[in-house]
């Protein structure tokens, strides 16, 4: 009776099956157990990015807010001024008036 024995000279042996298996599985699980390490990590920088984007949406909302508080500033300031300049313009010009009325009722040319 003959007995088979795998050939260690073959190309492709049970043992190198094996051992390709083995390492094939390590592999594969390898992978997801670094992701576990790797996930904490990657929460935490996404979760220190949202937080500086908040951070930043904050402040530009702040400057956003004080530049339209500023610019009410400015637009009622130069509305204020505006008013002074026309109310002085209208004294102004009464004032030209009457002394032109009363210099004509002087002069008699009324």
């Amino acid at each position: 009776m003959r007995k088979y024995q795998a050939s260690s000279k073959g190309s492709f042996t049970v043992g190198k099956l094996a051992g390709t298996v083995v390492a094939a599985g390590a592999v594969l699980f390898a992978a997801p157990a670094a992701m576990a390490f790797a996930d904490p990590l990657g929460d935490l920088g996404h979760a220190v990015n949202q937080t500086v984007n908040q951070v930043n949406t904050v402040v530009q909302g702040n400057v956003n807010g004080a530049n339209g508080i500023l610019q009410g500033n400015v637009n009622g300031a130069n509305g204020i001024l505006q008013g002074n300049v026309g109310g002085g313009n209208g004294i102004l010009q009464g004032n030209v008036n009457n002394t032109n009325n009363i210099l004509r009722g002087l002069l008699g040319l009324h």
